[in-house]
């Protein structure tokens, strides 16, 4: 799985440590590209939000899809009943 992240390397390792992810220089700057090495999408959803910085989903798009899913599920959930 690779994104870019917006932020430093510091603030990506509070949430993916190096034996889940390897984080590089990306071209922009103040964006890293990370390297995800999982063999489930099921936790990467709530991680990523957790994060609480701006990502891009390179690959693969069932995490993308997962993530709008879960924004989504968080937003129905948000709302408040009349």
């Amino acid at each position: 799985m690779t994104l870019r992240i917006q932020g430093t390397l510091e603030q990506i390792r509070k949430r993916l440590p190096a034996s889940v992810a390897e984080v590089r220089d990306g071209a922009d700057e103040g964006w890293q590209r990370v390297e995800i090495r999982a063999e489930s999408l099921d936790w990467l959803p709530a991680v990523l939000a957790a994060l609480d910085l701006p990502f891009v989903i390179e690959r693969p798009d069932e995490l993308r899809d997962r993530v709008v899913a879960l924004a989504d599920r968080l937003a129905t959930s948000g709302r408040k009943l009349s």
